[in-house]
C-alpha cells in the first residue's frame, strides 16, 4: 500500500486533469493541497474539542488526534480521505481496500468516530452501516470542497455495490475517480472528464451524466463504471446510452447490472447500436470487470 492514500487521490487528480486541457488549474489546487498538508503536520495545536461525546480528546495536530492511548496516524488519514473522495462505504469494503483484518479495521474507524472524522449510519435493519467522512474529516484531509455526503435508505444498495467495486484492488498505475471527484474536476476544467453530454439545460448550461465511477489507465484513458440496480425508463436509457456513445473521450463505458437492469441497459445499447462503446456485466463480478478493462486498455 502506498504512505498515504489521500496523497495518492492528490496525484492522480493531477494526472487526470493535466489530460485535459484545463489541468493547469487542478495541478495549481493539489499543490496548494499539499502544501496544507504538510503545513497542518508540522502545527502542533494543543485544546479540547468541544463536540459532545469527546471529552479527554485533544487534538495534537491535523494528522494526531489523542484519546488516552488511542492516536489517529497517517493510515487513519488515509482512511478518512478514501471515504470523504468516495462518499460511503462499509467496514468490509475499508478491509479490502486497505487489506486489515477485521478488528483491526473496527478499531481504526471506531477511532475515526469518536475523533469526529467519520460518521456510521445504519439505514436499514439487519443490514451493516456506512461509514461517511463528516465535515471536520474532510477538512482534516483538505477535501471540504467535496460537501459531506449524504445518503439515505433508499440509496444504501447503491452506495453498498459502488464501494464494492471501488475497494477492488487496482492494476499497476490504474487510478479510481468517485463521482464526486469527477463533479469536482469537471467544474474545475469545465470540460466532460468521463461525463456524456445528454444535451442542454434551460439556462443553456451542457447537460451532463456522469458515471459512478471512473478508471484512469496509465495512458491516461478513462472508462466509465456504471452500477445499475433498477430499472429506468426505455427512453431516458437509450439517451444515457446515446450520449456515451458519442463521448469520445471515454476509451469505454462498462455497466454492472443486475440481471433485469442489464436487460434493459443491453435492449438500449442495441437500439442505439452502441455495442461497440458500451460492455454490460454482472453486478459483482469484479473479476470480468479487471479483465474486460485490460482487455480494452491494451
Amino acid at each position: 500500500m502506498s504512505r498515504c492514500s489521500g496523497m495518492c487521490q492528490a496525484e492522480f487528480a493531477a494526472d487526470t486533469a493535466r489530460a485535459t486541457s484545463g489541468g493547469r488549474i487542478l495541478a495549481q489546487q493539489q499543490a496548494r493541497e499539499r502544501q496544507g498538508h504538510r503545513r497542518a503536520d508540522g502545527a502542533r495545536r494543543r485544546g479540547p474539542l468541544d463536540a459532545p461525546g469527546r471529552a479527554g480528546v485533544r487534538l495534537l495536530s491535523p494528522s494526531r488526534f489523542c484519546r488516552r492511548d488511542l492516536m489517529q496516524t497517517t493510515r487513519d488519514r488515509e482512511i478518512v480521505s478514501w471515504l470523504g473522495h468516495l462518499g460511503a462505504a462499509g467496514a468490509e469494503h475499508v478491509m479490502r481496500r486497505f487489506q486489515m483484518g477485521r478488528s483491526w479495521a473496527y478499531a481504526r474507524l471506531n477511532r475515526a468516530v469518536a475523533g469526529g472524522l467519520l460518521v456510521q449510519r445504519s439505514l436499514l435493519y439487519r443490514q451493516p452501516g456506512l461509514y461517511l467522512a463528516t465535515a471536520e474529516g474532510l477538512r482534516w484531509c483538505h477535501l471540504q470542497h467535496l460537501g459531506p455526503y449524504r445518503v439515505g435508505p433508499g440509496g444504501f444498495e447503491h452506495a453498498w455495490q459502488v464501494a464494492s467495486v471501488a475497494a477492488h484492488p487496482l492494476r499497476a498505475g490504474w487510478r479510481l475517480l468517485a463521482e464526486r471527484d469527477i463533479r469536482h474536476l469537471e467544474s474545475l476544467t469545465r470540460e466532460p472528464i468521463a461525463s456524456a453530454k445528454l444535451g442542454e439545460l434551460p439556462s443553456g448550461r451542457t447537460a451532463l451524466h456522469r458515471p459512478d465511477l471512473a478508471l484512469v489507465s496509465p495512458a491516461g484513458g478513462v472508462f466509465a463504471i456504471e452500477v445499475e440496480l433498477s430499472l429506468k425508463a426505455a427512453s431516458r436509457l437509450e439517451a444515457i446510452c446515446r450520449a456515451y456513445a458519442r463521448a469520445r473521450h471515454l476509451e469505454q463505458v462498462i455497466y454492472l447490472a443486475t440481471p433485469q437492469a442489464a436487460r434493459a441497459v443491453t435492449r438500449a445499447v442495441e437500439r442505439v447500436r452502441a455495442a461497440d462503446r458500451i460492455t454490460v456485466l454482472p453486478l459483482g463480478d469484479l473479476g470480468a470487470l479487471a479483465t474486460e478493462v485490460g482487455h480494452l486498455a491494451s
